[in-house]
């Protein structure tokens, strides 16, 4: 609606949202996705298809790492490395696009916090006594945790707010979480 208005409008990995023809601003689909929608990496206009094409690929875009359990500690180190670089490129990626197209409203989302929240749950308080079990023996070794990766997220909302105009008004909220 908001575009149908004359408003430019940006929408980067809003989960389950497909693209649906923005002349102004920006729209990118499944960039570092962790829901799948079409599949694959979608971007528009065409200047922005451009620029995204150009970015650094997430790299958790074409590589679902997923962990095997609480106790698949290598691919748990993995996704945890990924996650943060993910978080990176997007907050870059991000600052691009708010640069580059101007939009009145955009919405960023961060998937990487709800995909490493799958896997990293036990991560936040490991000394619980859910996890006394000898498949959690090694837990300590998971290093950074999920708490690392929403800290990421906080500095890379920080370094957008810092990239747009001081008038902005700038929410941060949660889509869908993990119940």
């Amino acid at each position: 609606r908001l575009a149908e208005n004359g408003a430019s409008v940006g929408v980067l990995d809003v989960p389950f949202m497909p693209l649906v023809g923005l002349s102004k601003g920006f729209e990118v689909s499944e960039w570092g996705p962790h829901d799948l929608f079409e599949g694959r990496v979608q971007a528009g206009p065409d200047h922005v298809s451009r620029l995204v094409s150009n970015h650094a690929a997430h790299p958790l875009s074409f590589d679902r790492l997923d962990a095997g359990g609480p106790d698949d500690y290598e691919n748990l180190q993995r996704l945890i490395s990924k996650s943060l670089e993910g978080i990176r490129l997007r907050g870059s990626l991000a600052r691009s696009l708010l640069m580059e197209t101007r939009p009145h409203m955009a919405m960023i989302a961060f998937t990487e916090i709800h995909h490493a929240a799958h896997f990293l749950w036990h991560t936040v308080e490991p000394e619980h006594k859910v996890y006394a079990g000898e498949m959690f023996g090694n837990l300590r070794t998971i290093n950074p945790g999920l708490k690392d990766i929403y800290r990421e997220v906080d500095r890379e909302i920080g370094a957008l707010i810092k990239s747009i105009d001081e008038r902005a008004t700038i929410l941060v909220f949660a889509l869908h979480g993990m119940q």
